[in-house]
């Protein structure tokens, strides 16, 4: 399947790069690897994703931590702005 992909992309000038791809398996993994051309592809448990954390197991807690702690770095980045008696308090409540 892979193949039929590499080849059909390489007619319209694309490749697939086989350092970047990775391969994850959902529930029983396969007896035979995943290849494109010769090469094989790397089997992960988990990756990233358009900044989402994916996961065989379904878990989604590293997702959920990982947005956290995006958010709490957001609030911490603002509290300099909560705290200056220079900016208004209603641009605050904007906030």
């Amino acid at each position: 399947m892979t193949d039929d992909l590499n080849t059909n992309a390489a007619k319209v000038g694309l490749r697939i790069s086989c350092e970047k791809t990775k391969a994850m398996f959902v529930g029983e993994p396969p007896t035979t690897s995943i290849s494109v051309g010769s090469n094989l592809l790397q089997s992960v448990e988990n990756f990233q994703y358009l900044s989402s954390y994916i996961s065989n197991q379904s878990d989604i807690e590293v997702d959920i931590r990982a947005r956290l702690g995006k958010a709490a770095l957001v609030f911490q980045r603002l509290n300099r702005i909560w705290s200056s008696h220079s900016i208004n308090s209603t641009i605050k409540f904007r906030l």
